[in-house]
């Protein structure tokens, strides 16, 4: 009994050296995935440092050594996965890691870190395409237009070897802050991400030539047209003048229209004259009635008749004109 007890202490005892011989047994273990550095165009022989491709695991004196063990960026550009034995090849082909075992995934993925120069130019030409869609799609609405990335432009992930175009549907006006897709292609995977501009410049806008009171009918003649920097007015929030629409609040000259400002305006005023229609047997009959009610187009109004001073009920079909409802008399 006690000579099988005594060996089982005996293998706790040796249990955790044997273990710490094994951990320090020369090895390399994978990372899953591996950032390439950015390389400066011009750069010579750029590469990368061993530790950024794998950890590794050995006595102090030979990870000391091998601190400044590196491989060739070139040897991993342009390759989105490389499978373990690959990845082996490239360690041992490093002097002092011939011997090392190599562990770790199956596969290890290749990504290229976002390059600033290149995430530059794709602003710019994120931005150029903005100016050509507004100058195809609104081609006098606006003029001096600017746009203004907002954010960091790293913020946008661009490999080296991405791939990029612009897309801007369901764009339908410029906004004092406006989006374009980017779609990106990177190692063969596809994303459409939104790029935020920040635009600059002019929009038409339409200002009341004089003081307005609320509920005047937003005539042409009563509005000028010209130019509204967009820093002051948002393009979306504009409107033009129309017969349809009265103003919903009082303007002062100079005033710029803004949908805000608008409302739907009645057909028929109240005390307003308006064309009556009556239709019976194939036969159009048209008087002169006065309103007693303000209606829009559908509604049905009381009218008295200026000859008979009789009250009757018709339907508004258009602007102060209203058609008799049958048996419509009061």
């Amino acid at each position: 009994m006690k000579s099988s007890v005594l060996a089982l202490l005996l293998v706790a005892a040796t249990a955790p050296a044997a273990g710490l011989v094994r951990a320090l047994e020369p090895t390399l273990v994978l990372y899953p995935v591996v950032e390439l550095p950015v390389v400066v165009a011009g750069a010579a022989s750029p590469t990368i440092a061993v530790s950024r491709l794998a950890r590794v695991v050995a006595p102090r004196a030979e990870r000391e050594a091998l601190r400044t063990a590196s491989v060739p960026v070139s040897a991993l550009e342009g390759r989105g996965r490389l499978d373990k034995a690959e990845m082996a090849a490239l360690l041992h082909a490093v002097p002092g890691l011939e011997e090392f075992a190599v562990v770790g995934p199956a596969s290890v993925r290749v990504q290229a870190q976002p390059s600033p120069q290149r995430s530059a130019l794709m602003l710019d030409e994120a931005g150029a395409f903005l100016h050509q869609y507004a100058a195809a799609a609104w081609p006098d609405r606006y003029r001096n237009l600017s746009f203004a990335f907002v954010g960091k432009q790293g913020a946008v992930p661009l490999g080296a070897d991405a791939q990029w175009s612009f897309d801007a549907a369901g764009l339908a006006q410029l906004r004092r802050r406006t989006p374009v897709w980017l779609v990106l292609d990177d190692a063969g995977k596809t994303e459409r991400l939104p790029l935020w501009f920040k635009v600059g410049g002019e929009v038409r806008a339409w200002n009341a030539i004089d003081d307005l009171p609320g509920h005047t009918i937003a005539g042409e003649n009563l509005f000028a047209e010209g130019w509204a920097d967009i820093a002051q007015v948002d393009p979306a929030a504009l409107a033009a003048p129309a017969p349809d629409q009265q103003l919903s609040v009082a303007l002062k000259a100079g005033d710029i229209l803004v949908a805000r400002h608008l409302e739907r305006a009645p057909a028929v005023q109240f005390g307003a004259d308006a064309l009556v229609v009556s239709r019976a047997g194939g036969i159009e009959i048209t008087a002169t009635a006065t309103a007693l009610r303000t209606g829009f187009v559908g509604d049905t109004i009381a009218l008295k008749a200026r000859s008979s001073e009789e009250e009757f009920d018709a339907v508004v079909t258009g602007q102060n004109r209203v058609e008799i409802v049958q048996g419509g008399s009061r």
